[in-house]
């Protein structure tokens, strides 16, 4: 009997520490890198009225930005717990991003007289424009399932500068003719006016981010999350972000 107490002992106490020592793995606070890929983000017309300068009151107007997104940076937390970071993110604006207006101005005959109207204005191609930041974010969980998935929401904020021009065309009734114009002036100027506010383009950009996030533990230190939400300038439907943190066992 004493034999017995004695095996269960030892086997209760070598538990005991694999446990413990599983817990701590699992709850150590360690130095890791991340990288995310957002195959597909938009901004919302809500959100473009305010922040790309077109005139509203124009026969016809066009707003249409989307694109991805790549980051990687470090990150510091933990396997079954939350985490924060600083990541390089990059913009890249899609091809079917543009910005287009069309005014009607009238026609008169020698005599003063209306005679018709003809279209004026541009329509600018954003391809190639990028949007390129730093940006802080943490993850922070509120419900984990069988220690390997976690819930939870993403948030953080930064800033970034935009880069690139729009190409695209002028027309009047003298005809159209292809242009050039920066996307980080001044829209009554003759540019750009993208991510603007009162016409005026933000230098920097501030960028933000608020997103549900649910993450899997698939390997010691290492985390797939999944995400989707407000990604200022614009939202995402879903991103894919991977979390390796070192010194896992």
């Amino acid at each position: 009997m004493e034999g017995i107490v004695r095996k269960f002992a030892v086997i209760f106490i070598v538990a005991f520490v694999v446990s413990t020592g599983s817990a701590r793995a699992h709850d150590a606070t360690r130095w890791g890198i991340s990288g995310s890929f957002v195959p597909a983000w938009s901004i919302a017309k809500q959100l473009s009225n305010l922040l790309v300068a077109v005139d509203r009151d124009a026969p016809s107007s066009a707003v249409e930005i989307r694109g991805s997104e790549f980051r990687l940076g470090f990150v510091r937390g933990q396997e079954l717990g939350g985490d924060w970071g600083v990541s390089l993110v990059r913009k890249q604006f899609g091809r079917n991003s543009r910005v287009a207006q069309t005014d009607l101005f009238p026609l008169f005959d020698s005599r003063g007289r209306m005679v018709g109207e003809t279209p004026y204005g541009f329509s600018d191609g954003l391809d190639g424009v990028t949007l390129t930041g730093v940006e802080y974010h943490r993850f922070k969980p509120f419900a984990t399932i069988k220690q390997r998935v976690q819930i939870g929401v993403t948030y953080g904020g930064g800033v970034g500068q935009l880069a690139g021009r729009a190409r695209g065309v002028e027309f009047d009734e003298q005809g159209t003719k292809p242009v050039e114009r920066p996307v980080n002036g001044l829209f009554d100027q003759g540019d750009v006016g993208l991510l603007s506010v009162a016409d005026y383009t933000l230098k920097p950009v501030p960028l933000a981010k608020l997103e549900l996030s649910l993450a899997g533990l698939i390997a010691p230190g290492l985390k797939v999350r999944a995400s989707g939400g407000f990604n200022f300038p614009g939202y995402e439907v879903g991103n894919i972000s991977v979390v390796y943190l070192f010194g896992s066992r």
